[in-house]
């Protein structure tokens, strides 16, 4: 069985029920303490919904370390501190939900996930219908992104439901980290308009039957490079540019005469500018990693990374995306925010560099006044001088204070 944590708040040492415990048993506070998490762990792997009705008395106190004779005493301490709470015949954990309840939970989520993964003609079956798009915000995941926000999961709609194509979508981390164990209605999220699961509610809630069949998931549409392919067999550069817009802003038919929807817009207007700025033919995870920020932080901040980098002459997607996501951290949404904290920043390094000028100045030495040449003298001259230095046994120190004899 998976092992799990307990939840132990740091304050039960102190509280109140605990000091009442110690005082009914007549123990120490750190005996006390002991006593219930013991209870705890025990229960979490033996009486997982708290209820202890269906063990005898003796077992309960043979799993905290005490004797048989004092089984009966010690229940009625724990009901009386408020540890555990009697309801006609049956005798149960108090607020065992709130200390394990949500990590059992997670336990299980966690065992479905494995079961799913193992599952691989499921999971098979369910990249089919939904392609590589996210079922919640609509953005491509990235399959091999382990990490990332755009990296590509697998969701469970309803936490508690089964491993079924109908309870499972494909997700980027980002919406199943926002999502977390709940609901989409309970984390106030909806399912994108072109996926199965929005039309699946639509027909639910309008006719009550469900779609016979599921519809196409969103694919890139390579219209435009079936079609402008040269002698040699490989699309054009500017077939290949194209396609990628198409495929980034939400992919539609040539032909459909209808404008793009706003977000889809503002997909492709970042694309284009880094596509003509900065890197004419960005890999996968660099489009994704694109379309994903400028969900999350719309296309003005994406644009102003992209200024940043070309005035910096600093054309990497690293840097771009370095500057997007302290963006991201710092909850920035809009652009008088970002120039705000670019105002503050200039600010504290105008002051800095001033503060490093004063105490340059005050180091300083006072400068000393060149002092005038001498005659230069030649190579001979100072032969001639040493020579009569030896002669008459004087130090350099003393021949420059000795009288000359001229």
């Amino acid at each position: 069985m998976e092992e799990t944590w307990l939840k132990v708040y740091t304050s039960l040492p102190g509280h109140k029920k605990t000091r009442r415990l110690k005082r009914l048993l007549k123990c120490s506070n750190n005996e006390a303490v002991g006593l219930l998490v013991t209870l705890w762990l025990w229960a979490e792997e033996n009486a997982e919904d708290g209820d202890l009705t269906g063990f005898l008395p003796e077992e309960i106190a043979e799993v905290v370390g005490y004797s048989d004779k004092r089984a009966d005493k010690l229940l009625q301490a724990l009901v009386d501190a408020g540890f555990l709470d009697r309801e006609g015949d049956r005798l149960l954990i108090h607020d065992w939900y709130d200390y394990v309840g949500a990590l059992m939970n997670k336990r299980d989520y966690n065992a479905r996930q494995r079961v799913l993964y193992k599952d691989t003609s499921l999971t098979k079956a369910v990249k089919a219908r939904d392609g590589n798009t996210c079922q919640y915000c609509g953005i491509t995941v990235n399959w091999k992104d382990r990490r990332g926000m755009a990296g590509g999961t697998y969701d469970h709609i309803d936490p508690q439901g089964d491993n079924t194509p109908e309870n499972i979508c494909v997700c980027c981390r980002s919406c199943s980290s926002k999502k977390n164990n709940r609901t989409p209605q309970e984390a106030g999220m909806n399912f994108v308009k072109n996926s199965w699961f929005y039309s699946r509610n639509i027909c639910r809630e309008s006719t009550g039957n469900l779609p016979e069949t599921y519809p196409e998931s969103t694919k890139e549409i390579r219209v435009r490079e079936e079609s402008s392919i040269d002698p040699s067999g490989k699309p054009s550069g500017s077939t290949q540019k194209s396609s990628l817009l198409s495929s980034c802003a939400g992919v539609r038919e040539e032909g459909d005469g209808a404008p793009l929807p706003p977000q889809e817009e503002d997909i492709k207007a970042v694309m284009t500018r880094y596509m003509n700025d900065v890197n004419c033919q960005p890999s996968r995870g660099c489009t994704d990693d694109l379309k994903f920020y400028t969900q999350q932080l719309g296309p003005d901040l994406v644009l102003h990374a992209i200024d940043i980098a070309i005035d910096n002459n600093k054309r990497q997607w690293d840097y771009i995306k370095g500057i997007l996501q302290n963006y991201l951290s710092a909850g920035f949404k809009t652009m008088a925010q970002v120039q705000a904290n670019e105002q503050q920043r200039a600010a504290a390094k105008a002051a800095r560099a001033k503060a490093a000028e004063q105490k340059g100045k005050s180091l300083a030495l006072p400068s000393v006044p060149p002092q005038p040449a001498g005659p230069k003298k030649s190579n001979m001259e100072r032969l001639r001088e040493i020579s009569k230095m030896v002669s008459k046994g004087e130090t350099d120190s003393h021949a420059a204070d000795a009288p000359r004899n001229d």
